[in-house]
């Protein structure tokens, strides 16, 4: 399952065997001739392999912990001097910059802050949909196989779920929150908090019915 063993008997061999408890997929490899000397070509792929995961696990430790770094919270100044650093290294999720407004009706873009998280779920469905589909073709004379490559495909897609949960948790809760936060204006007027022109009544303001239909909807999704 992706796993080298280097057993030194068959003891040790039936013993890794019996403990593990996935689908096994086993592939044996074998020395081949090159002239004088051997070449263990399955030494020089296992290193390959072990660089790219190596890459692959630093790159996901660092954006998690620039994840982290963006909750509301008080942080050690060593950590963050350290986030700062790895900030210059990664994806920029900051969506604040000046050049990248435009102008819109303050419910269109609560809207598209609202939906992001789902929006960048929906080609991680798809994506794994035509994996999936790809696996169970490659795999359709050796059902066992396909079983271990499912499993790692779901594991993969439950992981990749709780890094973009981590990264949207704390912002998409605070948008949920706001048709229900209003001000009281000297006239008696009740609008929104975030928004003056937005009257926080439902039978008053369209805005605001599309603001605490979505709401709701979005606090049923994040709870199920």
């Amino acid at each position: 399952n992706g796993h080298r063993m280097r057993p030194a008997n068959e003891d040790e061999l039936h013993k890794a065997l019996t403990s593990e408890k996935l689908p096994l997929t086993l592939t044996f490899l074998a020395p081949r001739k090159g002239g004088d000397e051997d070449v263990d070509i399955g030494g020089m792929q296992e290193g390959t392999e072990n660089v790219s995961r190596v890459m692959t696990m630093t790159l996901g430790v660092l954006q998690s912990f620039k994840a982290i770094s963006a909750l509301d919270l008080s942080w050690p100044p060593v950590f963050e001097t350290i986030a700062e650093i790895i900030q210059q290294l990664l994806l920029n999720f900051n969506f604040f910059h000046a050049e990248c407004s435009v102008d819109a009706p303050y419910w269109q873009t609560w809207l598209f802050y609202v939906s992001l998280p789902y929006l960048l779920i929906c080609p991680l469905y798809f994506s794994f949909f035509v994996v999936s589909l790809w696996a169970v073709y490659q795999s359709r004379d050796d059902p066992q196989w396909r079983d271990t490559q499912m499993w790692l495909l779901r594991n993969a897609m439950l992981r990749t779920m709780l890094t973009i949960l981590l990264l949207f948790i704390q912002n998409h809760m605070e948008y949920l929150l706001i048709p229900y936060i209003c001000t009281e204006r000297e006239d008696g007027t009740v609008v929104l908090d975030a928004s003056q022109d937005i009257i926080c009544s439902i039978s008053e303001d369209s805005s605001y019915q599309l603001l605490c239909a979505c709401s709701i909807t979005g606090w049923i999704m994040l709870c199920s």
